[in-house]
C-alpha cells in the first residue's frame, strides 16, 4: 500500500494499519514473517525508525512479535 503523505495520520500508523489489514484479510497468517526491518523500510519507502515504531505499535496491540535473530 502506498503511504499517503497528505493524510494527517503519522506514517508509522499508516504502516501499522496496512500490516493489520493484511493480517485481517488473511494475507499474513500466524507464523508468517514480515521480512526484516530493512526490507520493510525499503518496501514502504520510509526510515528504519518509522518501521520500528510501526512494529512496536503492532506488538503492543498483540498482533506481531519479534524474536532475536528471527525477525517479526
Amino acid at each position: 500500500m502506498p503511504l499517503d503523505l497528505k493524510k494527517p495520520v503519522p506514517l508509522y500508523l499508516q504502516i501499522a494499519e496496512d500490516i493489520s489489514a493484511k493480517i485481517g484479510a488473511g494475507t499474513l497468517r500466524i507464523g508468517d514473517q514480515l521480512g526484516s526491518q530493512q526490507e520493510l523500510a525499503r518496501e514502504y519507502r520510509v526510515s528504519l525508525m518509522t518501521v520500528k515504531k510501526a512494529l512496536a505499535h503492532l506488538a503492543h496491540q498483540g498482533l506481531v512479535y519479534g524474536r532475536m535473530g528471527k525477525g517479526s
